[in-house]
């Protein structure tokens, strides 16, 4: 994450959890990444406002250990809809389909 506010609050609850096994790193998703041999590598809501989110999964993925694991969630913009219809919005989320 870029918000060392929202890192350090992470650390804390890792902390207040006894979780020894975490790190947390400021970083832009877009340089290199300062970890390699990870266990585990997640990532939310980021790749849909990348041009080139292949860049980012390569980079997750090479953030790796052997037999480490890559979770990715993001948005689904062909599932969206509004009720009542609105032009604006059909037209936001094709934008992004």
């Amino acid at each position: 994450d870029l918000d060392e506010e929202k890192l350090a609050a992470a650390r804390e609850e890792a902390a207040n959890r006894g979780l020894a096994n975490v790190a947390f790193h400021q970083a832009s998703v877009l340089d290199p990444w300062p970890v390699s041999g990870a266990a585990l590598v997640y990532i939310r809501f980021v790749l849909t406002h990348l041009a080139r989110p292949e860049d980012v999964l390569a980079r997750a993925k090479a953030a790796l250990a052997p037999g480490g694991v890559l979770i990715v969630e993001d948005i689904d913009y062909a599932g969206q809809f509004c009720d009542p219809p609105c032009p604006a919005v059909d037209r936001y989320c094709e934008l992004f389909v």
